[in-house]
């Protein structure tokens, strides 16, 4: 885990580079501000359920109820993600406009809010093989997928492609990581189909850890929404073409 962990500090000391000298500055502040929107998204998304997913599956050795409760947790998430992209779609200039200051950035949103559902899944699932002790298979997942994510954000950076080439591959490339995992589970347990037995216990040990993690939020970034929206409208991103 140590090791994998190195990829964190990594990542920003390599694609830093490659997006500020690729984009004007507004375009690199526009990433940031996904990057931040993504991180508050994905944890409310899965109803930090991946807490829960350690805490009532690492002792349980029965593989029916890890199937059945595992089931009751993804579901849901992935119902909560799916409505979230449909808002994405149908709000998109009016999340543009709280977001970025102007509607111009529209065309963003849903791309910002899909990659944030799968990121949301996929904490969810690796909070699994957390909670079953597969801490080597868990760090090779999780740095290869920092490794993807610096690959594509230096490749298509460097070729003159637009944030919405960045944010997209991005998510595709973790739905990919997501749908790995999730065969991995599935070859060990079964199917966890959806379910609802169990699900009031595992929201109530959840639920409560939401409010700290967007008061956390709050205090280490929110001041830049606020910045956004009492500056000047910027100037906006070229889309997903090359330059």
């Amino acid at each position: 885990m140590a090791v994998s962990n190195l990829a964190v500090p990594l990542f920003g000391l390599i694609t830093l580079p490659a997006l500020t000298k690729n984009y004007a500055v507004e375009t690199y502040a526009v990433w940031m501000q996904s990057v931040f929107i993504v991180w508050l998204l994905s944890f409310i998304l899965n109803l930090s359920l991946a807490n829960a997913v350690v805490r009532f599956l690492a002792a349980e050795d029965d593989r029916a109820i890890r199937r059945r409760a595992l089931g009751a947790m993804l579901w849901p998430t992935l119902a909560l993600s799916f409505l979230a992209i449909i808002i994405s779609l149908l709000l998109s200039q009016g999340l543009s406009k709280i977001l970025f200051a102007t509607p111009d950035y529209a065309y963003l949103i849903w791309l910002i809010f899909l990659w944030a559902a799968m990121e949301a899944v996929f904490s969810l699932l690796i909070a699994y093989l957390l909670a079953r002790r597969r801490i080597k298979r868990m760090s090779i997942i999780q740095a290869s997928l920092t490794m993807f994510k610096m690959a594509v954000i230096v490749i298509l950076a460097v070729s003159g492609y637009g944030l919405g080439c960045i944010i997209g591959g991005i998510a595709a490339g973790e739905t990919i990581f997501v749908i790995i995992i999730f065969i991995m589970i599935v070859k060990e347990i079964g199917w966890p189909g959806p379910s609802l037995q169990g699900l009031k216990d595992y929201l109530a040990f959840s639920i409560p850890l939401i409010p700290g993690a967007i008061l956390f939020w709050a205090i280490s970034v929110s001041d830049r929404y606020f910045i956004t929206n009492l500056l000047k409208e910027p100037d906006p991103s070229f889309p997903c073409t090359a330059r």
